[in-house]
């Protein structure tokens, strides 16, 4: 199997010959203050993230750099179909299993997503209008879809890849991926300092599995558009468990 390359800008290139640790940097520099903004509670501006993140590879990749991720054409849109499908059924099974371990209790992953944007009674007010919910849950199905596949399976792994192989790379990307949701379960702030919750090793192990299927359907699909689409199905079922499933 052709060992994958991220190509940098030749200036780029000189001064991080090793791409991989300019990733991990730039990984630091962007998961910090993601933290910051989700615990304090400015979750709109997360926004802000994803899109640093997307417009990434125009900043520091080579034109042929940004193929080499998959920043190419999509091809076939009923295979497209089918992946946004099977991220859309992922999701529900992590809300199966956060169901069958903690009910809709706080333990629940989904409840705590729910409780940082369910201001008064947003949830029973939008419920009975569709095209409303949709409005809602569109932002979640571009923004963090784009940027967080555009960055973490197409730049992330591409530069570990070339350094440590394909393999070492999905695992480490997948690790990134996981460890950087911690941001919206697991982290909770006390006024003794930050804890973290024992039943978030389930999460963040969610998640890395979640991580390493967009992994796969970014490399089975030839571009990084087949990830997206499997991210936006998985958080508009997301978005639904949490206003059609849950209390």
């Amino acid at each position: 199997m052709e060992i994958p390359q991220l190509l940098l800008k030749a200036s780029l290139k000189k001064i991080f010959p090793n791409s991989w640790v300019l990733m991990s940097l730039i990984t630091l520099i962007l998961v910090i203050p993601r933290f910051v903004i989700m615990m304090q509670g400015h979750y709109n501006l997360v926004i802000i993230i994803f899109t640093m993140m997307a417009f990434l590879p125009f900043v520091l990749l080579s034109k042929e750099g940004r193929s080499a991720i998959g920043l190419v054409k999509p091809t076939s849109i009923l295979r497209h179909l089918f992946y946004f499908i099977l991220g859309f059924s992922a999701s529900y099974l992590v809300y199966l299993i956060g169901y069958f371990l903690y009910d809709h209790t706080a333990l629940h992953w989904y409840t705590v997503v729910m409780n940082t944007f369910n201001k008064g009674n947003l949830i029973q007010q939008v419920r009975p209008h569709i095209g409303l919910f949709l409005l809602i849950a569109l932002p979640t199905m571009i923004f963090s879809p784009v940027g967080e596949e555009i960055f973490f399976r197409g730049m992330v792994q591409d530069a570990f890849a070339e350094k440590f192989g394909y393999r070492t790379a999905t695992i480490v990307e997948a690790s990134f991926f996981g460890i950087t949701h911690l941001a919206h379960y697991g982290l909770v702030r006390s006024t003794t300092g930050w804890t973290v919750l024992p039943t978030a090793i389930i999460w963040v192990g969610l998640m890395i599995l979640i991580s390493i299927l967009f992994s796969f359907i970014r490399k089975k699909s030839g571009a990084i558009w087949g990830a997206v689409v499997c991210h936006a199905g998985f958080n508009l079922s997301m978005m639904a468990c949490i206003f059609y499933l849950m209390n």
